[in-house]
């Protein structure tokens, strides 16, 4: 039985931006003004799915 390809835990910040339907502009901002937790090791920055997906949930508003 093969088993299903996972989805990866950090994006990069392109994929990031492709998962969030955005520009690396706004995921900037997002990052830098709204508190989006971002990782930078030896200068690479990765954002954990999650993160990014609670992020997004956290400003979701009821349809009227």
């Amino acid at each position: 039985m093969k088993t299903q390809p996972t989805a990866p835990i950090y994006l990069s910040m392109a994929n990031a931006c492709r998962a969030a339907g955005v520009t690396y502009k706004t995921l900037r901002l997002w990052t830098d003004t709204y508190g989006l937790p971002v990782i930078t090791i030896g200068g690479i920055k990765r954002i954990k799915r999650a993160d990014l997906e609670q992020f997004l949930d956290s400003y979701k508003k009821p349809v009227a």
